[in-house]
């Protein structure tokens, strides 16, 4: 499985992709530190015909474009895939009101709230 990790704070980044490379089953497909910079990413991959990832890990509170807003924006361009990438929340947040809100969102599978465990991660896989 091919995880893109959409989150503003590089050092969490570069902790994920190594806690995550301990896992076979898991590689990971990029980095983006906001949600334009990630929708850029999976539009240019998608127009070069290169494979999008399995699963999105998507911080909500970003710059530029926060996790809603990329959301909003992802859901009109994986209108036209005939794959979409599974989306699991990844947030600091504890607020039942964002937890509530990523439910709406169909391409939400999960909300995982930071730090992410060996177990989440092993979640991830049975998505």
């Amino acid at each position: 499985m091919n995880i893109f990790i959409v989150d503003d704070d590089e050092l969490l980044c570069f902790i994920l992709k190594k806690q995550i490379g301990k896992f076979d089953s898991f590689e990971i497909w990029g980095t983006a530190t906001n949600g334009l910079k990630a929708l850029e990413a999976l539009k240019d991959a998608h127009e070069k015909n290169t494979g999008l990832p399995d699963l999105i890990l998507l911080d909500i509170n970003m710059p530029v474009m926060d996790g809603w807003e990329f959301l909003d924006a992802f859901g009109e361009f994986a209108s036209n895939l005939s794959e979409v990438p599974k989306i699991c929340i990844l947030s600091s947040s504890i607020n039942r009101d964002d937890h509530d809100k990523s439910k709406t969102y169909k391409e939400v599978n999960q909300f995982f709230t930071k730090p992410l465990l060996d177990s989440d991660i092993e979640t991830l896989g049975e998505l």
